[in-house]
């Protein structure tokens, strides 16, 4: 079984439990003419809040 590279939120996660090596057998442009939206994801994250598909109000301290 081949696993596809983890989605932005499963890879912080990785990151955050100090996982020492992560190893999938398929990118997220591999598997993308199959509908998974992971490289989607990946650009929109790239991205600077202002410029994403998804509205973002970052809210004062308070």
């Amino acid at each position: 079984m081949k696993l596809i590279e983890p989605c932005p939120m499963c890879l912080v996660a990785c990151y955050w439990a100090r996982i020492p090596r992560l190893i999938f057998g398929a990118s997220s442009h591999d598997v993308a003419t199959y509908g998974f939206e992971n490289l989607q994801f990946y650009r929109q994250v790239a991205q600077p809040i202002e410029r994403r598909s998804l509205p973002v109000l970052v809210e004062p301290k308070f």
